[in-house]
C-alpha cells in the first residue's frame, strides 16, 4: 500500500474519536510508504493536543487542531470556514490518495425522561449538535475535496443500533442517529460514480464514559439493571477492538457505500 491519507476526525479529543485517531495512525504506520495528515476537531483544546502528541511521527502529521463546539450554531459557519481554509492549504500542497471524514461527535439527550416530558428547545439543541452540524461538515467535505479518480473520498458516521431500532427513553438519540444514517445513504446515491463512499458504523456498546453516563441517568429501571449487568460481566466492547474493526474496514474498502455496519457484523 502506498499513498497519502487525509483523515479528518470530529470528536477526536477523547473517547472513541481519540481511539480512532490512535488506531488509524498505528495501523497505517505498520504499512510501508503511506503518509497521514490529520485534522482533529473537538471541544477541548488540551485533549486535542494530547491526541496529536500521541500519534505524530515521521509519517504521521497533525496539520490542524480545531477547537470549537458543534452546538454553537451562531458561529458554525465561522468555525467550519476556518477548518475549510486549513484543509484547502493541505490540498494545494499535497497529493492525497484517500480523504476521510469521520464524525464521532454527538450527544445522548436526556435519558431520564420520555418524549411527553421533552422540552423542544432542549431537543433542538441536540438536533443542532448531532444533525445540523453534521450536514454542514458533510457539505463542506464534498465541496472541498474534488472528485478524482486517484483520491477516494470517504465519509464515516459513527452510528448506533438505535439508528435502526427505537428504544424507550432514547428518543432524541434514536432520532438524531437515524437522521444521520439516512443522510449518509443519500450521499452514497448522489455521489455514486464519483469515487466516493459513505459508511454508517455502529461501534457496539463501548466500555467508555458515555456508557457510564447511560447507566447513571437512564430512567428505565429494567434497562439500568441490564446495562449494569452487562458492565459487571465484562460484556461491553473495548474501544480499541472496535476502532480496529472500523479502520480495517475503511482501509480494505470492503463495505457497500451507504450501508450500516455493526461491530458484531464483522
Amino acid at each position: 500500500m502506498t499513498g497519502h491519507h487525509l483523515c479528518i476526525i470530529v470528536g477526536a479529543n477523547r473517547g472513541f474519536g481519540r481511539e480512532i485517531a490512535l488506531t488509524y495512525a498505528s495501523t497505517v504506520a505498520a504499512q510501508k510508504n503511506v503518509k497521514l495528515s490529520f485534522v482533529l476537531i473537538g471541544r477541548n483544546l488540551d485533549q486535542l493536543r494530547s491526541t496529536a502528541q500521541s500519534i505524530e511521527n515521521d509519517d504521521v502529521h497533525v496539520s490542524t487542531i480545531a477547537n470549537f463546539d458543534l452546538g454553537d450554531i451562531d458561529n458554525l459557519d465561522e468555525n467550519i470556514g476556518a477548518v475549510s481554509s486549513a484543509i484547502e492549504k493541505l490540498i494545494k500542497s499535497n497529493t492525497f490518495t484517500k480523504s476521510i471524514l469521520i464524525n464521532n461527535a454527538g450527544t445522548l439527550g436526556d435519558l431520564s425522561v420520555t418524549v411527553k416530558d421533552y422540552n423542544w428547545k432542549e431537543a433542538k439543541r441536540h438536533l443542532d449538535v448531532n444533525v445540523t452540524s453534521f450536514v454542514a461538515l458533510c457539505s463542506m467535505f464534498l465541496k472541498l475535496i474534488p472528485v478524482s479518480s486517484t483520491n477516494q473520498r470517504v465519509i464515516v458516521n459513527i452510528s448506533s443500533l438505535y439508528a435502526t431500532r427505537p428504544c424507550a427513553y432514547w428518543g432524541t438519540y434514536c432520532m438524531t442517529k437515524a437522521a444521520r444514517d439516512q443522510l449518509i445513504g443519500v450521499i452514497a446515491l448522489e455521489e455514486d460514480g464519483n469515487n466516493t463512499k459513505t459508511l454508517n458504523y455502529a461501534p457496539g456498546p463501548l466500555d467508555n464514559e458515555m456508557q457510564a453516563l447511560v447507566r447513571n441517568t437512564i430512567g428505565d429501571d429494567d434497562q439500568r439493571r441490564q446495562l449494569l449487568e452487562g458492565f459487571e460481566k465484562g460484556q461491553l466492547v473495548n474501544m480499541s477492538d472496535s476502532a480496529k474493526k472500523l479502520v480495517n474496514l475503511i482501509l480494505s474498502d470492503s463495505y457497500k457505500s451507504g450501508s450500516h455496519v455493526d461491530f458484531y457484523d464483522i
